[in-house]
């Protein structure tokens, strides 16, 4: 039969496999690899079988397939390697990689919760020659899932459980499909942009939402979609056409000073006074963030101000001329390292946050426990303080909706910048990363909605 009259025989790709977990075990969905193909001169191809005999295979293979091919196959972990000691130890290898896989695909349903995902498996081995029922490899698998929670932030996995909750509507909405594939395609993510476009979002909620569909990707291995060119520029345009502004107002000395007038004819409780008023002092004088003060869902009792955070500073004739702040679980501190804070006496005894400490610590008394507290030795909600907040605002004309809590942070950082301190020393009061301070900063015509 003439050459250009045969027909050559492609052989069959068999299709991926899903495999769909048990709910008890994971809301996710696994799909094998599809098995990998390479270009070969000879007419007569051999798949790759899965856990196929090494010797078998080469066996089969024909003499024109060179070594380079089956080293490929190898590197890329479609082969075991010809050095294995055993079959045992090859199962054993699999299974810690299993493992390690597992550990870490519950890391990404912790944040990506009821989201029914296809991950495409890659085949790579963990090559670690250990038996995975050995104590030793419980105590790593322990190790490491302890790690793996501690990569984000308990309030930072919220928010991403949020972003994922949304796409996954987004994703069932548009396409009529429960599940879908990592990596996402950059086509159906810039849809997805377009789609929180329609729904009127916040540029810097956009971005978070960019974060967390990152963040899986980046754990199972995948290149970040959200890094794609056409992905960041949509990102850009989002924020020319879809501006947002921070509206809130900083609580300035003198606004500081009247709301705590203002408590007096807003609180019946003497007791009572005497905490708010310290409070307002402290969150201005301290730059201390809300969630550092009062107790929220979005932080937890960690976080909040001890008792045992605050020392007072005396002179030598033992007389009280300030109190020291340590901060330890505040917001980006991943190291844990202390920071300081000294808050000096000031001349005006009527709104002096050390006065104002004193007064309501001899009502408080010494007992350990939160630093703002109520009766029963519990933290003061956020939600109570806001409405404290807000009485003694309203009492004094001043906007609600512009004045909140953040005020006293932002108006920290204002009469700071005022006073003339360096970018560096109110970097360092506010225990800010970077230089996002700079957006609290007003001018004194914002100061007064009057």
């Amino acid at each position: 039969m003439p050459y250009n009259s045969r027909k050559r025989k492609r052989p069959q790709s068999t299709p991926p496999t899903i495999f769909k977990r048990t709910r008890s075990q994971s809301s996710v969905v696994d799909r094998a690899d599809e098995p990998s193909s390479t270009n070969v001169s000879d007419d007569s191809v051999v798949p790759v079988a899965q856990n196929i005999n090494l010797s078998q295979l080469e066996q089969s293979i024909t003499s024109n397939v060179t070594r380079a091919v089956i080293d490929e196959l190898r590197n890329a972990g479609v082969l075991p390697n010809s050095q294995s000691t055993a079959p045992t130890t090859d199962i054993q290898q699999s299974q810690v990689g299993n493992t390690v896989r597992n550990l870490i695909d519950r890391e990404i349903d912790s944040v990506a919760t009821g989201q029914k995902i296809q991950r495409k498996c890659r085949g790579s081995r963990c090559t670690a020659n250990i038996n995975p029922n050995s104590p030793l490899a419980r105590e790593l698998n322990e190790s490491l899932e302890k790690l793996l929670q501690a990569t984000i932030a308990s309030s930072t996995r919220n928010t991403y459980k949020r972003a994922w909750t949304v796409f996954g509507k987004f994703y069932t909405d548009y396409f009529g499909m429960h599940e879908w594939c990592l990596p996402i395609d950059i086509s159906c993510l810039a849809l997805f942009i377009a789609h929180l476009e329609t729904k009127k979002l916040a540029a810097a909620t956009v971005r978070t939402y960019m974060s967390a569909i990152g963040y899986v990707h980046k754990m199972k291995g995948y290149t970040d979609p959200g890094s794609s060119f056409i992905v960041q520029k949509l990102l850009i345009a989002y924020s020319k056409l879809s501006p947002s502004f921070d509206i809130r107002l900083p609580i300035s000395l003198p606004i500081l000073k009247k709301i705590m007038q203002a408590l007096s004819y807003t609180n019946n409780s003497g007791n009572q006074r005497k905490m708010f008023r310290a409070m307002f002092a402290f969150a201005f004088h301290a730059f201390t963030r809300v969630g550092e003060i009062t107790l929220s869902s979005k932080n937890t009792y960690d976080h909040i101000l001890k008792l045992g955070n605050v020392k007072w500073l005396v002179n030598s004739h033992d007389q009280i001329q300030g109190f020291k702040v340590t901060f330890v679980n505040f917001k980006h501190n991943n190291s844990k390292q202390p920071f300081h804070i000294n808050i000096l006496r000031e001349t005006e005894q009527t709104f002096c946050p050390v006065s104002a400490l004193q007064d309501y610590l001899q009502v408080r008394g010494n007992t350990p426990g939160p630093l703002f507290r109520t009766y029963g030795n519990k933290p003061i909600e956020r939600g109570v303080f806001a409405k404290q907040l807000e009485q003694c605002l309203s009492f004094c004309n001043f906007d609600t909706q512009r004045y909140k809590g953040h005020s006293f942070r932002i108006g920290a950082a204002s009469d700071a910048a005022a006073r003339g301190l360096s970018d560096t020393q109110i970097r360092l009061l506010g225990r800010w990363k970077s230089d996002a301070f700079k957006k609290y900063i007003r001018t004194v015509g914002l100061c007064s909605n009057h």
